[in-house]
């Protein structure tokens, strides 16, 4: 699954992930026309927390990287 997000620069966890590949983006192979912008895909991890309140509980974890490309 594939999909876009759009997230303000300044957060440290683009960042982090945007300097590592910004020299590879700007080729025309990762040109989209259509759109006029340049597209990467880029499988990340995080934590996460998510209350359940139908069980009554707060479940930590760690997202599964999904193969993007």
């Amino acid at each position: 699954m594939k999909f876009l997000i759009a997230a303000k620069l300044s957060l440290k966890l683009v960042q982090t992930h945007l300097e590592t590949v910004q020299d590879k983006m700007r080729i025309w192979t990762h040109y989209n026309q259509a759109y006029q912008l340049y597209t990467y895909s880029l499988p990340i991890t995080w934590n996460y927390v998510q209350d359940r309140p139908y069980r009554g509980d707060t479940k930590l974890g760690v997202t599964p990287p999904a193969s993007l490309q």
